[in-house]
């Protein structure tokens, strides 16, 4: 739901089919806690990289994630010995961190990609309809300074020769 085109232009159906699409990933994962930490680092990437909604949004899902599975697994309590119960918790916890790094990073890359494709994009068209303003400038020119039906004539002439061509 959250990506249907329509999503775009309507950004509360956005925020809730993205809610709704981690909510469910994130409690079917969480349900296996032993071997959460690497979907949820998928997840966690999915949410800021895939999802279409705001930065700040984003981070508080995957903070809301992260949180999550951190009080789940300490609720569940250490199983064996707890020294290294903790040391693994702290491995997954820097595992789920790293997740959102890279998500912001890649975040972050894509919109200054996105950026200078739209600066190229205007830059083209601003010199485009320059160009076309040029162009104006010029037959008016020399329409103020040889007669119309001369010019019309000689642009008659010259489009026989195939000196203008359509762009």
């Amino acid at each position: 739901m959250a990506l249907l085109p329509a999503a775009d232009e309507w950004e509360a159906l956005a925020l809730t089919g993205s809610v709704l699409v981690t909510v469910c990933l994130g409690a079917g994962t969480l349900m296996a806690t032993h071997h959460a930490p690497l979907p949820l680092f998928a997840l966690i990437l999915m949410v800021h990289t895939m999802m279409p909604i705001a930065r700040s949004i984003a981070l508080g899902m995957a903070a809301a994630l992260t949180l999550a599975y951190m009080g789940l697994a300490i609720g569940l309590g250490p199983q064996g010995m707890e020294g290294q119960f903790y040391q693994q918790l702290v491995c997954e916890l820097a595992l789920l961190l790293s997740a959102s790094g890279i998500g912001l990073y890649y975040r972050a890359l894509t919109e200054r990609a996105h950026r200078n494709t739209f600066a190229g994009t205007r830059t083209c068209l601003e010199q485009r309809v320059k160009l076309e303003c040029e162009r104006e400038q010029q037959e008016s020119l020399l329409l103020s300074v040889i007669p119309a039906y001369i010019a019309a004539e000689g642009t008659c002439r010259l489009l026989a020769l195939g000196v203008f061509r359509n762009n």
